[in-house]
Formats: structure tokens, sequence, C-alpha cells
């Protein structure tokens, strides 16, 4: 192995929303001929067969016939169920967009230093207290706040802290610290302190500050940063945060007898939807305030029996942890009783979101690792603190069934974009694909549902082998997009030679272009980037990609770390858009 060419394991896809691309060797026109049909050697070293090379060929480019799309639309309806520990005040239907009739006064004005504490008490939930039912009774309805949408992911409540209930007994969990601090409004120029790459999300919610004037904020990620407000009919707020990174707003002078819509630009680091979790030993993680010593002993000896010990690394906690906790079913029947609520939980392993993040959060804490219970109105998950990157969310699935998504449909939906790496075991994926024959064939898909039911698995697929479809006749295109009144004109594939060692689970980069006939880059088209296994008939979405205003595009996208080794291709693929056909890198 060449160990100039090892990467970390870390998986980075940008999206259209964030920054322009940059950092990777362009390919001029010279380079894009010559390639066209060559094969490009991937060495990827396997941590359980050293040394054993997974060979990956990239397809020549050719321009591609207005074909139907090769996605196979499956629609992930998220996991839910009903549970909050508090009423969210500020969750409503979506609003129409309103006028917006003035500008929130931001906590940057020296009025709002002057007059609020740097540290107050905000009102928080109580907290959160695991129950027995594990099957879900009726609909959920989830509110959509932001754009692009999120669901069903819109944090509104997360928990940092375990402690014991009045029993004596029970762990339940609640806010560290709820005392809040000012959340300023930067300038949307300003790079994160962290210099992480991050998108951007525009959020729009009701609020009735009659009731309350410090109520529940939505926010995308803990780490989340605020650019502008604005609110309709104008009053002055501010945007607070306590320590569990529960984001919350304030009004400040007259209230008025109505509703107040507030708009406001905000981001979230992309590695918070998925990163590479380090095998930093468990012993070398940072402190943590102590939890109960009876939490503590109950949840390590349960981490035993999944394999954690004290000598574990943080990587592998995560995936035994993950691998438990999403191999739940739903079931009408609750776990036997044997008085420990905590423990017949996670043996039990029935149960929806709640207590499968219930029962992942109190086992991570008491083996010293950092992670947060967080929830909405119909959903709840985990968020886990990765050294040098942040909070990383991660869901453990659950009812998969009864969820209304308003305002979601009609909005642009958020790819993260690169595979889900953490196990997906059985389980969870039968409730998706229970899900998806659930669901009507007239409900028009949701665009992040369908790359999260197709990342990260082995689809069927004749036509991307060959097997099905026929070859486009690139002259006869070329000759029809030229006749008049054509309006789709064809599009070239040319991805760059390299080879590459990583090992799986590891990242990979795959750079490439998007020309038109006359050889100028095409911009602002997606690009999925898919690994074929020809003997079996198979892909694997592994990321989405946009090109950029040269028509230039960059993958960073994980080996799946259960892939077997052999021979496999790699394909890049778009869909095409008003003005170009889809294409394909084959």
């Amino acid at each position: 192995m060449a160990g100039d060419e090892r990467v970390e394991n870390k998986l980075i896809v940008p999206t259209p929303l964030g920054p322009p691309l940059s950092g990777f060797r362009r390919l001029g026109r010279k380079s894009v001929q010559s390639q066209r049909g060559r094969r490009v050697i991937l060495a990827a070293v396997s941590r359980l067969v050293p040394h054993v090379l997974v060979v990956f060929a990239l397809a020549p480019s050719a321009a591609a016939q207005e074909e139907p799309l090769l996605h196979e639309r499956i629609l992930n309806i998220s996991p839910s169920e009903a549970q909050i520990s508090q009423p969210m005040r500020a969750n409503g239907p979506p609003p129409s967009a309103a006028d917006s009739g003035g500008s929130g006064s931001g906590p940057d004005e020296p009025e709002a230093r002057a007059s609020m504490p740097e540290r107050a008490p905000a009102p928080t939930a109580q907290g959160f207290r695991p129950d027995r039912q594990t099957s879900l009774e009726g609909g959920l309805d989830y509110y959509e706040a932001f754009d692009p949408a999120i669901a069903p992911f819109k944090r509104v409540t997360a928990f940092d802290d375990v402690r014991l209930d009045a029993d004596g007994k029970t762990p339940v969990l609640g806010v560290r610290d709820p005392r809040t601090h000012l959340v300023p409004i930067e300038a949307q120029a300003r790079r994160a302190h962290d210099r992480s790459l991050r998108d951007r999300f525009s959020g729009e919610v009701d609020f009735d500050f009659r009731s309350d004037r410090l109520l529940p904020l939505p926010s995308v990620s803990p780490e989340s940063r605020v650019y502008s407000l604005s609110t309709s009919p104008q009053i002055n707020v501010q945007i607070e945060q306590d320590g569990a990174d529960n984001f919350f707003v304030r009004a400040r002078g007259p209230i008025p007898d109505k509703p107040v819509h507030l708009r406001f630009q905000t981001d979230a680091p992309r590695s918070y939807f998925g990163s590479e979790v380090p095998s930093i030993p468990l012993r070398d993680l940072p402190k943590l305030p102590p939890i109960d010593a009876a939490i503590e002993r109950r949840a390590r000896r349960f981490a035993a029996e999944l394999g954690i010990t004290a000598r574990s690394d943080l990587r592998s906690a995560v995936m035994a942890l993950t691998e438990h906790f999403r191999s739940f079913v739903e079931s009408t029947e609750a776990p036997d009783n044997t008085g420990d609520l905590y423990l017949d939980l996670v043996r039990g392993l029935k149960g929806l979101c709640r207590h499968r993040a219930y029962g992942f959060v109190v086992t991570a804490r008491g083996l010293g690792i950092e992670a947060r219970f967080v929830q909405n109105e119909a959903h709840s998950w985990v968020e886990v603190a990765l050294p040098d990157l942040g909070f990383m969310r991660i869901d453990l699935g659950g009812a998969t069934h009864g969820l209304t998504a308003h305002g979601a449909l009609d909005r642009q939906s958020y790819v993260p974009m690169q595979p889900d790496t953490l196990p997906r075991p059985d389980a969870y994926r039968q409730s998706y694909a229970q899900a998806a024959r659930q669901t009507p064939p007239t409900a028009a898909p949701n665009e992040a549902d369908v790359i999260a039911s197709l990342s990260g698995r082995w689809l069927s697929d004749e036509s991307l082998m060959g097997g099905g479809q026929p070859k486009p006749d690139n002259a006869a295109l070329e000759q029809s997009n030229k006749r008049p009144g054509s309006e789709k004109h064809a599009v070239h594939i040319a991805l760059e030679d390299r080879r590459v060692t990583a090992l799986r689970g590891g990242k990979l980069v795959l750079t490439g272009q998007l020309l038109d006939n006359d050889q100028r880059g095409v911009p602002g088209l997606r690009v999925e980037i898919w690994i074929l296994r020809p003997t079996r008939h198979q892909r694997m979405l592994l990321a989405v990609q946009v090109s950029d205003q040269d028509g230039y595009f960059r993958a960073d996208f994980g080996v799946p770390p259960d892939i077997s080794v052999g021979d496999y291709r790699l394909v890049a693929r778009s869909q095409g858009d008003a003005t170009h056909l889809p294409a394909t890198s084959e």
C-alpha cells in the first residue's frame, strides 16, 4: 500500500447549497479526451483481509439518450412515534409566504446586550422518562420548518444529562445546564471558527408570544449559526441557546395580539449529517460530568454484552451500539418486566424511535461517550460527539408508518449525499422496505427519502450493467439535438483517471467534468456516483454531487465497510435538467 495515497476515513460530499467546488485538479480538454475508455484501478485494502485488492473500473464517458430514470423510487418514510416531553408551542402548520413586515432586533444590538443577562434561566422540557408502549398507535404529524426540507429531523428538544428518577432506579434524561446565552446574528461572509464546510437553510415558524416570551426555536444542528432574522408583524426578538444546544426565541418589548411569523437564515456543518467515527480509545475521550454510579454500572454491564469494554475505541463502540439499537422492532408486546425499565428495554429489542434513542444515550453515557437524545413532535434520534468534528446525527429507526410530513413535499429536500456507513441490520432495512410498500403510489417521492433509501445497499438493475438497455447512438443523438426546436442537449461525463488506496469504510475521491458537444463545461447538473457489481448485476449509490460553474465536480465518498473483496466499477450519472439530457459515464 502506498503510504502517501492513504486517506482518512472521512466522508464529505458537497451539496448544491455548499460553497463553490475547489481544491482539485481541473481536467483540460486534452486529458478529458485521452482518458475515455481507460480502466482506473482502485486498491481498497480490507480491514479484515489485509493486502487484498478491491478493483474498480471507472467507466468511459458517453452521451446518453433521454430515458427513464434508473432510480428505484422507494419512499423512505422516516421513523416516527408520538412522545414529546413538552408541547412545542412554536410548532404548527408551515406558514404561507407572507410578507415580512420588519426586522427582528438581534442580540448584536446594544440595548439587547445591556438588558439581557449573559446566562439567564430558560424554560425547557422537564425531561424524558421511558415507557413500555413499544408500538405506534395512530398517526403522527410532522411540520417542516426549513428549506431545504430536513424531515423528520427538525431539532426541537435535546437532552444531554442522565440522572436517576424519583424511584431511585430508572435513568431519566434532562438538560444539564438550562441557562441560556445569546446567539449572535453573524455576517454572511464570516467563516465558522472550526472552518468546517457548511450548508445553508431558511427557516420559517409561527410563534404566539402571548403565552410565553421565550419559546423553542427549531434548529438544523447543535452547531448551527444564525445569519439573519425578521418578523411579521415587526417586533424585537433575540435568539438564545442553552447548554444542550436547544435554541429559543425571546420576544422583547410589546407583544402583538396575534401570532408572529419569524423568518431566519441558518446553517449546519456537513459533518453533522455523516462523518467517519474516529478510532479513539474510550479512555482518551474528553471527561464528562459523572453520572450516578448505579446507572454507570448497569450501562457498562449491558455494553459488555455487546462486546464493548473500557478498552474499546469510539468507532467500535458506536458501530456496536448503532447495530444493536437499529435491530429493534416495533411490537405490541412490551419487553419482559423485571423491574429494571432500562435493562428491559435495551435487552428486549422492542421499541419505537424514543426507546432506541433512550437506550443508546444511557448506555453511551455509561461508557463515557458524549451523546444526546433529540426529539420533535414525530421522531427521536441521537447525536454523538466526535472529537475535533462536533456532533454527528445518528438515526436509529423506529415506527416506519403513520407519519404525515406537512410542508415537506413542496420544498427542495436536503440530501446528505453520502451513504450511511454505520451498520444497517436486517430489521432496520426491512422496516424501510415495509414503509415503501405501504406508501400510496400517488405519493410524490421526497428526494432525500429516495436517496436515503438507495444509499448503502445493493440494488438489482440490469440497465446500468448493460443487460437491458440499448447503447445510445451518439451520432444520431447529436444530430437530433441540432434540429430546429430541439430543447435538450447531449452531455458527456468525463472521469479523471487516478489510482487511490483506502481502507474499507475509508474515503475515496472521484473528480470529473460534465461537457456539452462543444467541450464546454455544463454547470449545475446533479451527478450520482454508483458502484457496480457486474457479476451479480447490482449497483449501490455512493454519493451525489453538483457540477460547478465550469462543469467540474468532486465527490468524496466512503467505501462501504462491509463490501466484499472483488471486481467493481464506478459509474457517474446525471439525470439532466430542462435543457440537458441524462448522461452516464458508461
